[in-house]
C-alpha cells in the first residue's frame, strides 16, 4: 500500500497527495492495532507500506528492486488523492481492463457495493 509524497506545480495542493498519504498511514495504524488485540490472524503473506518522495521515480526504482531480487510481488494499492473532485462515492482501479485486476475491481465493488 503506497501513496506519493511530492505534488506537481499546478496541482490542486496539499490533497494532491497528503490526503493518499493519510490513507496508508491509518490503514497501517488499524491493521497493527487489529494483529495487536489480536482481531485480525497472521496474514498470508508480507504486506508492506511507502510513501514514496517522487511519485513516478520512486515507484518505478522500488519495482526495480524488487524484480532483481526476485521477490514475490502480488500488487499494490496506491491511494491518490482521495476526496477530490467528485461529488460521488467512488474508486478507480488502474488498469480497470487488465486481466490481473478484475478479481481486485470485482471484490472492491461488492464491498463498496
Amino acid at each position: 500500500m503506497c501513496a506519493h509524497g511530492d505534488s506537481d506545480a499546478g496541482g490542486p495542493g496539499a490533497n494532491d497527495n497528503g490526503s493518499g498519504e493519510a490513507i496508508v498511514l491509518e490503514i497501517a495504524r488499524a491493521l497493527a492495532e487489529a494483529r495487536t488485540s489480536g482481531d485480525l490472524p497472521p496474514l498470508p503473506a508480507e504486506l508492506r507500506f511507502a510513501i514514496w518522495g517522487s511519485e513516478i521515480h520512486s515507484t518505478r526504482h522500488y519495482l526495480q528492486v524488487m524484480k532483481e531480487r526476485e521477490a514475490p510481488f502480488l500488487g499494490v494499492l496506491n491511494f491518490d488523492q482521495s476526496g477530490f473532485g467528485s461529488a460521488h462515492d467512488r474508486f478507480y482501479v488502474e488498469p480497470d481492463d487488465l486481466p490481473a485486476n478484475r478479481g481486485l475491481v470485482e471484490l472492491l465493488g461488492d464491498l463498496l457495493g
